[in-house]
């Protein structure tokens, strides 16, 4: 065998086992993939005993006990929405979440999720949910996530006067709805063609509030009555099927006024 011959064979044996090693590595590659699921969205978000769950779970509650904000910035689905008595916000980004981290999990929130016993955890069509609401996970495309968490500021951090929880515009009039410090809600309506700094054309100080829907589909409500009127205010659209006509852009609630039970107004908040 010539010199030239066997430098020819010694170069197609390196490519054979080159091409070997590239098989074998993407040949286990592919059976990483499959044992583990997190690196995926699961085939059904409401599969709790699903191995990409039950890791997320555990997960969730060591980065709670720990309070530790790098590994909830894996765990949590940015923008993070956050609903409170202080009204709504956002956290955008991991340094955010590291900065507010003691507001946006404080101790109530954090014993809600961990007191949570997983065989009693709730799925529904809003997400899975941890400790009566306290937070809501979705599934995502690496496993599970949280979007939502829902914070009461204790009495104390409250504001003594009143709490704007609704204002409302409609084509005719300018409406707000605020609750005292034991949270009485109260209803104010002014016409459009008197002053916002004017008295109120109707003033009702007493009312009662109520959610409708569950989970992210739940709204606010707010009923008021006056002699045979009811004025009804829904604090946010709720959510819609896919069927169903939906309010028109930009809305923000609704308004409903009954007198003796015959509808005499409906109109969107904006």
């Amino acid at each position: 065998m010539t010199e030239q011959l066997q430098r020819a064979l010694a170069i197609i044996a390196e490519d054979h086992v080159k091409t070997f090693a590239i098989q074998l590595a993407a040949l286990l590659l592919v059976v990483a993939s499959s044992a583990f699921g997190q690196g995926s969205k699961p085939d059904d978000p409401c599969d709790l005993d699903s191995k990409p769950f039950l890791e997320f779970d555990k997960e969730l509650r060591e980065a709670i006990t720990k309070q530790d904000p790098v590994a909830m910035a894996f765990l949590v689905r940015f923008p993070l929405r956050i609903n409170s008595d202080a009204g709504k916000y956002s956290l955008d980004d991991a340094e955010a979440l590291r900065a507010r981290f003691q507001e946006v999990f404080p101790e109530k929130v954090r014993k809600a999720i961990l007191d949570q016993s997983p065989a009693h955890i709730t799925c529904m069509n809003e997400g899975v949910m941890y400790g009566n609401g306290k937070a809501w996970v979705n599934a995502t495309r690496f496993g599970f996530a949280i979007g939502v968490i829902n914070l009461e500021l204790p009495i104390s951090a409250r504001a003594s006067n009143h709490r704007i929880e609704f204002v409302c515009q409609t084509d005719k009039y300018r409406i707000v709805v605020d609750s005292d410090a034991a949270r009485v809600p109260r209803y104010r309506a002014w016409n459009r063609t008197r002053l916002i700094t004017d008295n109120p054309d109707i003033e009702i100080s007493k009312g009662d509030s109520s959610f409708e829907g569950t989970g992210l589909c739940a709204y606010p409500i707010w009923t008021f009555k006056s002699g045979k009127a009811v004025y009804q205010v829904e604090g946010a659209l709720g959510c819609f099927g896919d069927s169903e006509p939906g309010p028109p852009k930009d809305a923000t609630g609704r308004l409903e006024v009954l007198v003796a039970g015959q509808e005499k107004l409906s109109d969107w908040c904006y």
